[in-house]
């Protein structure tokens, strides 16, 4: 059998990453993240036909459980493209599985992660309108979350993208995860099982635990801090790695530039990796920890707000029945 959970990120993923589906392969026996398909995740889902022969061998002779963020792809615009590159890949007999959860929820911890990696950026500017967005869209390329448009996020649009690709495709709501719907079903567990599993999680340590509003505070004003001095944080939406001089000194060596860019470049890099984990490890944790929230003048189109959340509703009421 082949499962394929793709998403949406920022929904116990790194729990499930780290405890659940390595108990859950070694318990019946699946194939975790095999490295056929590690391969073309790490190339970016570029792959010739021989790539992907060999992925197929392996999920034709094996049990294999697939998880991965990135299939579902983070950016709305690129779906279609995503969910048609699965049934490529995986087989349209494929297993879906996608988490959803509250839209102003996934957009806060979106944003969130971006500033985690390091894309120091307004959520005023983040989130933008959809006209504003169709302008932005010819200067980022074609992965970019530079910017963000909220109205783009159509949960029922993303599901029927997989119901007309694939046979089995199931949806779980974030807020019913520990229901263990689909997994429950589709590994006919018992109730021993499913108590072992639930207890697991439940201790589980936090992995990735979003900025505090702290946390966020102190990042912009070390962003100022280098921008001050001609500098910014390198994210991982840089097109290329580069930190940015504007300290103009004449007359100034060739090779010392050279050294000097180096050296900054280097510098930052590790400052700001450095600075994740003091804000997730320490300032999160000594100093009184309060959830992050987008302002409320940030624009999130409400029309998309009231559509997801009576999908989510219809979404709980399949899980109950079940």
């Amino acid at each position: 059998m082949k499962i394929i959970h793709i998403g949406l990120g920022k929904s116990y993923s790194s729990t499930f990453k780290n405890i659940f589906y390595p108990y859950l392969c070694d318990k019946y026996s699946y194939l975790f993240n095999p490295e056929e398909f590690l391969k073309i995740m790490r190339e970016n889902y570029i792959y010739s036909n021989e790539d992907k022969i060999l992925l197929s061998e392996k999920l034709n002779n094996n049990n294999v459980l697939i998880a991965s963020e990135s299939l579902v792809n983070w950016v709305p615009s690129n779906w279609v493209k995503a969910a048609d590159r699965n049934v490529d890949l995986f087989g349209s007999d494929a297993n879906i599985i996608i988490n959803l959860r509250d839209t102003h929820q996934y957009l806060t911890s979106l944003y969130l992660q971006m500033i985690h990696e390091g894309n120091i950026i307004s959520p005023n500017v983040f989130f933008c309108t959809p006209e504003l967005y169709k302008k932005y869209k010819p200067f980022l390329s074609e992965e970019s979350l530079q910017r963000f448009d909220s109205s783009s996020l159509d949960y029922e649009f993303l599901v029927s993208i997989y119901k007309k690709r694939f046979k089995n495709v199931y949806v779980v709501n974030h807020d019913k995860v520990l229901t263990l719907y689909p997994w429950n079903v589709l590994f006919n567990m018992d109730n021993d099982d499913k108590e072992k599993i639930l207890f697991l999680i439940r201790k589980a340590p936090r992995y990735n635990k979003s900025y505090s509003r702290i946390s966020i505070k102190l990042t912009f004003i070390l962003e100022k801090i280098f921008s001050f001095i001609g500098f910014k944080s390198r994210g991982s939406q840089d097109i290329e790695f580069q930190t940015q001089s504007f300290i103009k000194i004449k007359k100034l060596n060739v090779n010392y530039i050279s050294n000097f860019d180096i050296i900054s470049k280097n510098l930052l890099r590790k400052i700001f990796k450095n600075w994740r984990w003091w804000m997730q490890n320490f300032v999160n944790k000594v100093l009184t920890y309060k959830k992050y929230k987008l302002p409320n003048n940030v624009y999130i189109d409400n029309k998309i707000l009231d559509k997801n959340r009576l999908f989510l509703e219809k979404i709980n009421q399949k899980i109950i029945d079940n």
